[in-house]
């Protein structure tokens, strides 16, 4: 038997308690604190007569309402909300059971079937689209009695437990293998930093803009985790009417940091001919007798990044807890001392770190792909479970 989701459940209903709080604290739920599998954090509060929010009481139903946040099936049951009663961002609907069993709600809110059908009703456009609690309120859900609800409630907690158990462990590993990587590039490349000559006799900096000529060029950018890329090459297209003509020049093998997150690893060596923001900077190898892929992999070691930071500019005291809107300046990074090997011995420095990377890197494929795996097994169990399409067995 299936009822409209209204009938077992208020959707976005008050909380009169709040009005008699006053300024008084209560839990605050903005929406990065709600994570995915039903996680969430409560380490927010504001007063309880802060107006213009969501209000929700302990044992509701909090579900995500707006793109891509809905799409992840971010439900959770609000049981063990610090305060009786809070506040949310508006980009949630709250729901309050009624004789149906909450965790069975939520999960139901998770099965692909209501995610599937909220994604061809999400009203907006671009990224902020959004499911509307009229919609909510007329999703058909399966209800029998509440104790076989309950019974697959429980069974959803242990399966998906084990599950989230697993993904943890995997989590774990591609952390540990990141943190590898990061020692195996520190263990070739930084004993180079702090002696030799000034880093500004290696390399120089590049100030060269596209002008008319070469304004339609791919633009590039520079990111931690992809070092220099192709914007098209990640689906970012710059729009036509944009005026490029005073961006910089980058030219294959060139250095192009990001001055704001240069000290967070956010540089790297191109591979391509193209423009990059006036704001960022290009380096360039004064001689082949430097090997740029060399220099680009010292800049990330962490001893370089220390020497980075200590020459921070920006709002505040110099150093990298305090400066705000930081920025490097080149002139500072290419003061520091490097001791530059001959030019085999830099690319015999790059070979090493590139061939234990690149073990490093399929390990991590491998574990990325096994949490790949095990969210699509508890997505597929969660829906099979409260759809009826498994039967759920009788805890011993």
């Amino acid at each position: 038997m299936s009822k409209q989701l209204r009938r077992v459940a208020q959707v976005n209903p008050p909380v009169p308690e709040l009005r008699g709080l006053g300024d008084d604290e209560v839990t605050f739920l903005p929406l990065e604190a709600v994570w995915p599998d039903g996680r969430r954090r409560y380490e927010f509060t504001k007063p309880a007569n802060t107006a213009g929010y969501t209000v929700l009481r302990r044992g509701d139903v909090v579900m995500p309402k707006i793109t891509p946040t809905f799409e992840a099936g971010r439900v959770f049951v609000a049981d063990d909300l610090p305060t009786a009663a809070g506040l949310a961002t508006t980009e949630v609907h709250v729901l309050r059971p009624r004789g149906i069993e909450p965790r069975y709600l939520a999960y139901f809110l998770r099965t692909q079937p209501v995610l599937s059908e909220g994604e061809t009703v999400l009203q907006g456009v671009g990224n902020l689209r959004r499911v509307t609690a009229e919609w909510v309120s007329t999703l058909s859900i399966p209800v029998d009695n509440e104790s076989d609800q309950a019974r697959i409630a429980d069974y959803l907690d242990r399966e998906t437990a084990t599950i989230d158990a697993l993904i943890e462990k995997q989590h774990d590993l591609v952390s540990a293998l990141r943190d590898r990587s990061l020692a195996v590039r520190d263990a070739v490349f930084g004993p180079r930093v702090g002696h030799g000559e000034r880093l500004k006799w290696a390399i120089q900096e590049i100030d060269e803009r596209a002008g008319e000529v070469r304004r339609t060029w791919d633009v590039l950018s520079v990111s931690i985790a992809w070092g220099v890329s192709r914007k098209s090459d990640r689906g970012i297209h710059q729009a036509s009417s944009e005026d490029t003509s005073h961006y910089k020049v980058v030219r294959p093998g060139d250095v192009v940091i990001n001055r704001m997150r240069a000290f967070q690893g956010g540089l790297g060596c191109s591979d391509f001919e193209g423009l990059t923001s006036p704001d960022y900077g290009v380096l360039r190898v004064r001689n082949l007798n430097v090997d740029s892929r060399w220099v680009a992999a010292v800049m990330k070691t962490e001893i370089f990044v220390g020497e980075m930071v200590s020459r921070l500019r920006g709002i505040g005291t110099v150093n990298g807890s305090s400066v705000r809107t930081p920025r490097v300046s080149l002139s500072d990074i290419c003061e520091i001392r490097v001791f530059v090997p001959p030019l085999e011995v830099q690319r015999a420095d790059v070979a090493r770190f590139e061939y234990e990377n690149a073990q490093i890197d399929a390990l991590i494929a491998k574990a990325e792909r096994f949490i790949e795996l095990a969210q699509e097994r508890r997505a597929a169990l969660i829906t099979a479970a409260v759809t009826g399409q498994i039967e759920i067995p009788t805890e011993d």
